[in-house]
């Protein structure tokens, strides 16, 4: 189950760190407009978004369960403090 939980999070990251690296042009227009340092940094979020997920997809192939506990425990403390 961890296995298929990292690999859905790690498509999402993928998805959406693409779209914001490369189509931001396009979703900035809709709103307040375009501007150099907020295209920077949809592209600096989006290449962020893009390696957590392909960090994610690297961790789901692995077979070492205290790898993985202590991983799950380390994304626990941020969703924690996201939600508060």
């Amino acid at each position: 189950m961890f296995a298929v939980i990292c690999v859905l999070l790690s498509l999402i990251a993928l998805f959406c760190g693409t779209l914001m690296t490369f189509h931001a042009q396009a979703i900035s227009s809709l709103g307040h407009g375009t501007n150099l340092l907020i295209r920077t940094s949809h592209s600096f979020a989006g290449l962020l978004l893009f390696s957590i997920g392909l960090l994610l997809l690297m961790l789901s192939s692995r077979k070492d369960w205290e790898l993985r506990d202590s991983f799950a425990k380390g994304c626990t403390v941020p969703h924690v403090f996201v939600a508060v």
